[in-house]
């Protein structure tokens, strides 16, 4: 069993404290004996600095609730995405961020991130369904780098990597 997310998005800041997002998204998922599916699906989000400290996002994927396999039965699934930040000194980030997909219980999340140069550090742990994250990106010129280690309960441990071009 295999996923690939590919996006592309643009975001718009308005002034020194509103930036409003829109992301688009290929996603192609594989399981043995079984056909890929290929779908494509959009997010749009809002993020406002509240103070020079403080920050609150949010997020909403696949509002038009498009369909697996683009002419699937099986609709995507629509998120409903809350992020909370209060930055400590210049180096350190605390975070909360709700998390409710449509049909489904909600997920909370709390971490805390560390950035010093290039390198970014962060750790986090979500309930109800328990799952700890390490992430850790590396910035290149216009390059993002990142690794991410998932525990989660059920699964064991969950390795992701990904590349981010800023343009």
């Amino acid at each position: 069993y295999g996923e690939m997310t590919t996006d592309i998005g643009y975001v718009r800041n308005f002034g020194q404290r509103i930036a409003i997002g829109m992301q688009f998204y290929y996603l192609m998922s594989h399981a043995a004996e079984y056909p890929m599916t290929h779908s494509v699906t959009f997010d749009i989000s809002l993020y406002a600095a509240i103070s020079h400290n403080i920050g609150v996002g949010f997020s909403v994927y696949n509002p038009a609730r498009l369909k697996y396999n683009m002419t699937g039965r099986t609709v995507l699934p629509t998120r409903l995405h809350l992020d909370f930040n209060y930055r400590i000194g210049k180096k350190v980030i605390l975070f909360t961020e709700v998390e409710k997909e449509l049909k489904s219980q909600f997920v909370l999340r709390l971490g805390a991130g560390y950035k010093v140069r290039c390198l970014y550090l962060s750790i986090s742990a979500q309930i109800p369904e328990p799952q700890i994250d390490i992430k850790t990106e590396i910035s290149y010129r216009r390059f993002v780098f990142g690794i991410i280690c998932q525990y989660r309960i059920l699964l064991g441990f969950v390795p992701q990597a990904s590349i981010v071009l800023r343009l």
